[in-house]
């Protein structure tokens, strides 16, 4: 599974794929937000490397969903 995170916020997507994720984020962000227009190929990958706030797709860990779920 994979997870759109607004790290240190929430989960904003999720799906079996990449596409899945970023797909089902485009249901809870508005239009008026830069990541609604986002591809796969946009997103940071490294949660690690990420600052607050920022959106990172990732594959999901059970750390990352003991965190925000």
């Amino acid at each position: 599974m994979y997870l759109v995170i607004q790290k240190g916020c929430a989960i904003f997507g999720y799906g079996l794929t990449p596409c899945e994720a970023v797909n089902d984020m485009r249901k809870w962000i508005g239009s008026d937000s830069i990541q609604y227009y986002w591809n796969t190929s946009d997103f940071p990958t490294s949660y690690e490397n990420a600052n607050i706030n920022e959106f990172v797709l990732v594959k999901a860990t059970d750390e990352l969903l003991q965190d925000y779920l």
